[in-house]
């Protein structure tokens, strides 16, 4: 397993989510690759003392970007992409291994997310048509994929704040695209998926808490 994280001046996020993610020691069959954002503060250094691969760009490319970059360098037979501000418990790696390992082809995983409270987060959501409220947020982009699929009621994406995909599938979708810089590339990653034939499930016993920063 390769997990991917993206910092852009995430340091004290990134630590306490380090600390979180390798509570119980770092497993040698998980590499952590952390793409840094041209950040001002200590993330990279945070993430190399705790035994990350810290790629750091001149300049901030984006969430997209950074992810598939991250990606490329990736060794593991499955991929996570896991937001800084994110906390987990001291099972998860193993719990997320052996989902890895457990897992048929043909899907993307995504955890059960919360918020700092304990509170429910929306991470499962069914993506709009371009007739739904997100016709506004969705910035055109992806409201153009709507108009030309006639909408997609039926179809749910996962949040972008922890994903898991195996390598073969991640490859057969293309990765984020890159022409969204932060936002929205996880509802773009669904449509392609669902048009793939892809799955997207959720997996109930892996649990994430998310800060939204």
């Amino acid at each position: 397993l390769s997990i991917v994280i993206v910092i852009f001046n995430s340091a004290e996020a990134l630590r306490r989510s380090l600390d979180s993610l390798l509570r119980l020691g770092h497993p040698p069959e998980i590499e952590i690759i952390v793409w840094d954002n041209a950040s001002d503060d200590d993330g990279p250094s945070v993430a190399e003392s705790r035994g990350c691969q810290v790629i750091r760009s001149d300049r901030n490319l984006g969430f997209a970007v950074g992810c598939n970059r991250g990606a490329q360098l990736a060794r593991g037979e499955w991929l996570m992409f896991l937001n800084p501000d994110t906390l987990v418990q001291p099972t998860f790696l193993a719990d997320a291994v052996e989902t890895a390992v457990a897992a048929a082809p043909g899907a993307i995983l995504g955890p059960i997310i919360r918020n700092p409270d304990g509170t429910p987060q929306p991470t499962f959501r069914y993506i709009p048509s371009s007739r739904d409220d997100l016709r506004v947020a969705l910035l055109g982009r992806l409201a153009k994929k709507f108009r030309v699929r006639g909408g997609a009621k039926d179809r749910r994406y996962l949040s972008g704040a922890c994903l898991m995909v195996s390598r073969r599938d991640w490859a057969r979708i293309g990765g984020f695209d890159e022409a969204f810089f932060v936002f929205g590339e996880d509802m773009d990653l669904a449509i392609r998926a669902h048009d793939l034939g892809i799955a997207l499930r959720q997996v109930k016993h892996l649990i994430v808490v998310h800060a939204c920063s």
